[in-house]
């Protein structure tokens, strides 16, 4: 065959590829369910989640279904495309942290519901079907003593409802972590698959790294000051004896903030409040050495995967983390930062004339981050649901 022919051939093939790959990304066809609409100011995980992995389906080239937004418009989009299932190769669900049945404008119960019809016509249709499953706090004593015990007994039997919805009708169930696969009922642990949050990949700049001749170490708390899940008294009292070489920025919600301000009082001099959020939030945790996770120990607090511990991941921001938890499995098993008892004072200390563990943990992180981003997670869906 002389050289005309074989690139010829080639471009033949090459072009015939082409053709295979557009052909492939017109039929990459999903549907990607949520029971509310997506909200602008993302200043929570579950505001957060649902808008990231819907965007990190678009970027991976799906030409994506989206069934969100109020009661009536999901069962306008549902009942659009009942007759046209077959066309999509797979469908991906968030849930809400209330039951799905709760998921109108009044939050009172829908009978006939059709979310709970777009699970069972997939199933009937074979579609693979996969629901991130949010929450699970209802579970235990904490949520009784929040919402009073009547409210639990009559939430409860909708709980219980949903999880045997999934397990009946969902090809997989996705959750935050190990642990929270541990816990769960009603749902065949072989149907599992953990998913836990992800963040966005952030150039570090020089300001991150710290030696110790700079003053201060900084260090950035990004949430709830809610007592009693999350009360910084502790926090609060160990990082005032530091009063020169440490500074702590806490990052909450405003309204949260003023309904819990007296109860901090008086703030510690070198610990201050914001309430920012985007391109200002992300420049604050630029400035920061080290991120902080504070929960109060509880039972399902052991289960959580907070979407603020992997957006330091994002920002390669070393993390201390407080007590026995999920959070604290990922951080020992790469080497990421620091799990500490939440009266120990010695782990400040210890930083401060070691400044260099910083910037290995900081190195540890630059390995991995790129293995969670949302765009990772979307790819774990989509893997998980169409082997």
């Amino acid at each position: 065959m002389n050289l005309y022919c074989s690139a010829t051939l080639l471009k033949l093939l090459t072009d015939l590829f082409q053709n295979i790959d557009e052909i492939m990304s017109v039929n990459r066809k999903i549907i990607f369910h949520y029971p509310g609409p997506f909200y602008d100011v993302l200043d929570t995980g579950e505001k957060k989640r649902p808008k990231r992995m819907y965007e990190a389906f678009c970027e991976l080239g799906y030409d994506v279904y989206s069934i969100i937004g109020n009661y009536s418009e999901r069962k306008i989009k549902i009942k659009a495309i009942e007759d046209q299932l077959d066309e999509f190769e797979f469908i991906y669900s968030e849930n809400t942290n209330l039951p799905l049945r709760f998921s109108g404008k009044r939050h009172i119960p829908i009978w006939g519901n059709a979310d709970f019809k777009l699970y069972k016509l997939a199933y009937k249709k074979k579609i693979p079907h996969g629901v991130f499953c949010r929450d699970i706090y209802w579970l235990y004593k904490d949520f009784i003593k929040e919402v009073g015990y009547l409210k639990y007994l009559l939430a409860l039997p909708f709980y219980l409802e949903e999880l045997k919805l999934y397990n009946s009708y969902c090809h997989k169930v996705f959750v935050p972590s190990q642990r929270f696969i541990d816990s769960l009922i009603f749902i065949n642990k072989r149907k599992c698959v953990s998913l836990p949050p992800a963040g966005r990949i952030s150039q570090v700049q020089d300001t991150l790294v710290y030696n110790s001749g700079d003053s201060p170490l900084k260090f950035i708390y990004v949430g709830s000051v809610n007592p009693p899940f999350y009360d910084l008294t502790l926090l609060l009292k160990e990082i005032k004896q530091f009063n020169k070489s440490i500074k702590l920025t806490i990052v909450t919600r405003e309204d949260v903030w003023n309904k819990f301000s007296e109860y901090y009082s008086p703030l510690p001099s070198n610990v201050e409040v914001m309430h920012i959020t985007g391109i200002k939030l992300e420049k604050k945790i630029h400035e920061a050495h080290l991120s902080i996770i504070y929960l109060i120990e509880t039972q399902y607090r052991k289960l959580a995967m907070p979407i603020k511990f992997f957006e330091a991941i994002g920002y390669q921001v070393p993390v201390i983390s407080y007590g026995d938890s999920a959070v604290s499995d990922f951080i020992k098993k790469y080497d990421i930062g620091w799990v500490v008892n939440s009266n120990d004072t010695n782990i400040f200390k210890y930083l401060l004339q070691n400044p260099e563990e910083i910037e290995n943990k900081r190195k540890n992180i630059s390995r991995i981050c790129s293995e969670h981003t949302w765009e990772k997670r979307a790819e774990r869906v989509v893997e998980v649901l169409t082997c």
